[in-house]
């Protein structure tokens, strides 16, 4: 399995995410990567990967 690697720009976005008082911790993300619960069809062909964490709210 190829090793998932976090940009600067992900990284960011995971501090902003954190100062709006929604942290999310670099695990959750590759686990999402890795273990979605479903995919969605994105901007031009992109695949977004979610995985629910609470009855709410979903990463």
């Amino acid at each position: 399995m190829k090793p998932i690697v976090l940009s600067h720009h992900a990284r960011l976005k995971l501090e902003v995410l954190a100062r709006h008082g929604l942290p999310v911790a670099e695990k959750a993300v590759v686990l999402t990567l890795r273990q979605p619960d479903r995919i969605e069809e994105g901007y031009r062909g992109r695949r977004v990967a979610q995985k629910r964490v609470s009855d709410m709210s979903c990463v």
